[in-house]
């Protein structure tokens, strides 16, 4: 990611377009979350069989593990969002 971005940068400076606000917002950030996120799932996830929760933490910890699987599409979607964008103002320059 640290050789892709500053391409797309000059890519958008010289076409006078900004990265996408969602774009910029995670890759400001560090990353270094999503190992994190994914490691609390494992354990949530392996905590869910061995204790006995009742209904509600069980479907607490259902939502959260479903909120974990879909991270990984949001990321991608943020990070292919540039060219998206890209290929939205190309179709109306012709």
């Amino acid at each position: 990611m640290a050789r892709i971005l500053p391409i797309f940068s000059q890519l958008f400076d010289s076409l006078g377009l900004e990265l996408p606000l969602p774009t910029r917002a995670l890759l400001a950030g560090d990353l270094w979350f999503l190992p994190a996120v994914f490691a609390f799932g494992a354990v949530l996830s392996i905590a869910n069989g061995f204790f006995a929760f009742s209904n509600r933490q069980r479907r607490i910890a259902y939502v959260a593990l479903a909120l974990i699987g879909v991270l990984p599409l949001v990321v991608t979607i943020f990070l292919y969002l540039p060219l998206f964008v890209l290929s939205a103002k190309l179709k109306g320059i012709h």
